[in-house]
């Protein structure tokens, strides 16, 4: 699509909107790079990090249920 202009007053007004939209762009581009290293560490903590802890709590707490079942079982009533 071509563009035709009647005056340089258009042209200096074009300019200037193409300017200010690549400055929009750029700020959004470095928004997004800022950002991204934050969205990298919550994604990893909510699905890689926080599920393998879950799993940790859950293996040592049956672990410790183990141990007290064996330090209790003379005691516990003997089921037939």
């Amino acid at each position: 699509m071509e563009t035709r202009f009647s005056s340089f007053e258009q042209i200096d007004t074009r300019l200037e909107i193409l300017r200010t939209q690549r400055q929009l762009s750029l700020y959004r581009l470095r928004r997004q790079l800022n950002d991204a290293p934050g969205e990298i560490l919550r994604s990893g903590w909510r699905y890689g990090l926080l599920p393998s802890l879950k799993i940790m709590a859950i293996d040592w707490s049956l672990g410790k249920l183990r141990n007290i079942r064996h330090v209790l079982g003379p005691w516990l009533p003997q089921v037939h």
